[in-house]
């Protein structure tokens, strides 16, 4: 994490930081960055106190489900619009978790990408399509 952290904030070392009130564009990255190297170090530091804990096996389901999720999310907004992204990244994304229910990820599915294309192409007029192809 905190190499994570820290490459955020190398990497937004050229741009404009603003203040709060006119962010410039590194001012996001610099906040995520160093809250990322601050929570980092926070886990590092109560890890050094604990005694010996033996590792847990490594869950590789639910980082691969993740990880596939946010690449069709990024192809599906691309080439078929936010409602199809939404959807195609969380029925992706609960392959991960073996106790998900069919219903329950539809459901899901269809709240939370109805949900996010009316808080963010109608509620903050971002131009994101519902559907690519239909202008809106």
């Amino acid at each position: 994490m905190i190499a994570v952290g820290l490459a955020f904030l190398i990497g937004s070392y050229d741009l404009d930081f603003g203040s709060p009130e006119q962010m410039g564009p590194g001012f996001f990255p610099v906040l995520a960055g160093g809250i990322v190297v601050l929570t980092g170090l926070g886990i590092l530091l109560s890890a050094l106190g604990t005694a010996d804990i033996p590792f847990q096996k490594m869950e590789w389901r639910p980082m691969i489900a993740i990880i596939v999720s946010l690449a069709v999310f990024t192809i599906c907004l691309r080439y078929f619009g936010l409602i199809p992204a939404v959807m195609g990244c969380i029925i992706t994304s609960a392959l991960g978790d073996r106790t998900s229910r069919l219903y329950g990820v539809i459901i899901l599915a269809v709240v939370g990408s109805v949900g996010s294309w009316l808080i963010f192409s109608v509620g903050l007029g971002l131009t994101l399509y519902a559907f690519k192809g239909t202008g809106g």
